[in-house]
């Protein structure tokens, strides 16, 4: 796809042991709403990526303040600094 950047990851990505999200099947193109940069994500990113906004729209639009939902959003944004920090800038931070 024009303008997406596909970001190597030379390394096999796994899990985290705190995920507890939904693991697809397929990465996919994500486009920063603010930017439209997009970024190709691995199926593991992309599963992350989602959990991220999902308790971002969680704690930040409905209100919820639990620690599951806080810890998602931490844990995640980390996770993407260490395991892919192109696509943390792009489309997280």
């Amino acid at each position: 796809m024009k303008n997406s950047k596909k970001i190597k990851n030379q390394n096999v990505q796994t899990y985290p042991s705190w995920f507890k999200g939904v693991k697809y099947k397929n990465g996919g193109i994500v486009t920063n709403p603010y930017s439209n940069e997009k970024c190709t994500l691995t199926e593991v990113e992309l599963s992350i990526y989602e959990l991220i906004k999902s308790s971002e729209f969680n704690q930040f639009i409905l209100g919820y303040t639990d620690v599951k939902t806080s810890n998602n959003i931490i844990q995640g944004r980390q996770w993407f600094r260490e395991n892919n920090i192109e696509v943390y800038w792009t489309l997280i931070d």
